[in-house]
């Protein structure tokens, strides 16, 4: 068994980094999306899936990935690093429309009941109103305009 595995991961490896779309394709609903994998082509082509409803997105396990758009039309994407009750840690891009870095952050962490602005980086006390999202009992709650997508 384990030479079959072997055999197929020498060959589909190659392949896949070679652009071969059936193994993408494959890769990614099998494994997921890693972080850098999501571009924002990946994340325009995912906006019909986007919604600002929190039903998809409490319990974030760590190591998934979230495409959002902000409340003021800005696309991006955001890693969960680590998750609990009562904090959530995270690394996130949102992208002007020509591709380019608007803001990110390498790591950013919120307590429970925060607030945070994907298109700065602040976060804390902002309120709804200055914000994307709240981090409240350990669920990711949109806010305004904001909506998210949880990579498969």
């Amino acid at each position: 068994m384990k030479r079959v595995l072997v055999v197929i991961a020498c060959v589909s490896l190659p392949l896949a980094l070679t652009g071969c779309d059936v193994l993408n394709y494959i890769w990614q609903h099998i494994v997921g999306h890693s972080y850098s994998q999501v571009d924002l082509t990946s994340l325009e082509s995912n906006s019909a899936n986007m919604t600002n409803s929190n039903s998809g997105q409490s319990s974030i396990p760590a190591n998934s990935v979230v495409g959002y758009k902000t409340r003021h039309g800005f696309y991006g994407k955001l890693g969960v690093l680590s998750v609990s009750a009562s904090s959530l840690s995270i690394q996130f891009t949102t992208y002007n429309s020509d591709g380019s870095t608007l803001a990110s952050a390498a790591s950013l962490q919120l307590s429970s009941s925060g607030y945070c602005d994907l298109e700065t980086g602040n976060q804390g006390n902002l309120g709804p109103s200055a914000s994307d999202f709240q981090w409240f009992n350990a669920t990711l709650e949109p806010q305004g305009a904001a909506v998210f997508y949880v990579f498969p």
